[in-house]
């Protein structure tokens, strides 16, 4: 009981009760099971999207099939650049070979993708990249990096943001051809360098591909020394 001295301290308000304390008891869940509705709509929803995904895959395989085939038929338009450039350096367990060119200026060229669920396709090419660019470096040469493709930006840009020249994005919204390849060829060819080298993958099949390197020298200089077997007006 309270005292008469704590009596006289509470409050006097009319109608003042004490506050009333309640004691939550714990809750615990009760799993149901499903109704034969609830199995029934889930079944539906089930065979909805198989549906779906056999119609994205056969769109998927009926593009694929449409760029192997622009693939086949365009490689035969650039087999002289065999002839005139170093053999491609198929890259494997990230070992290739890029020689001192004694202070000279290398444009790396990576071609990546501009959407898509491709991280492990973009990320190679990526890694690549800045092991070459660091690798150029050290040998004294003066590396830039011109990217196609935008997946190919937020790989490079946080460590070689300095020497980024440009990017070149939306390339696949349409099927690869001839006018959009000089449009970048274009570009490309109006930076500065003496040595190039373009980064991608070489194609084996839908799930496999092979990590490339190819050197293309630069015609700024002596063409003729160049193409020996061609004509070159300036």
């Amino acid at each position: 009981m309270l005292s008469s001295q704590a009596r006289s301290v509470l409050p006097r308000t009319a109608g003042w009760m004490a506050p009333a304390v309640q004691t939550m008891a714990p809750t615990t869940q009760v799993r149901t099971m499903a109704t034969e509705k609830q199995l029934l709509d889930r079944i539906g929803s089930l065979g909805n999207m198989e549906k779906i995904t056999k119609t994205m895959k056969l769109v998927s395989a009926a593009k694929l099939k449409g760029d192997q085939n622009r693939l086949m038929g365009g490689r035969s338009f650039a087999q002289f650049v065999a002839s005139i450039n170093e053999p491609d350096q198929l890259i494997e367990d990230g070992v290739y070979n890029l020689p001192s060119l004694g202070g000279k200026k290398v444009l790396i060229v990576p071609i990546t993708s501009d959407r898509g669920l491709c991280g492990g396709v973009n990320n190679q090419v990526g890694k690549i990249v800045l092991g070459m660019h660091a690798d150029i470096t050290a040998n004294g040469d003066d590396p830039k990096v011109f990217i196609i493709g935008e997946k190919g930006r937020p790989l490079l840009r946080r460590k070689l943001e300095a020497d980024i020249v440009a990017t070149v994005s939306d390339n696949w919204k349409v099927p690869a051809n001839f006018a959009n390849a000089s449009a970048i060829a274009t570009e490309i060819n109006s930076q500065d360098f003496d040595q190039l080298y373009f980064v991608f993958n070489t194609f084996k099949s839908a799930v496999s591909y092979i990590n490339t390197i190819r050197p293309v020298k630069s015609l700024a200089g002596d063409a003729n020394a160049v193409l020996p077997e061609y004509e070159v007006s300036p």
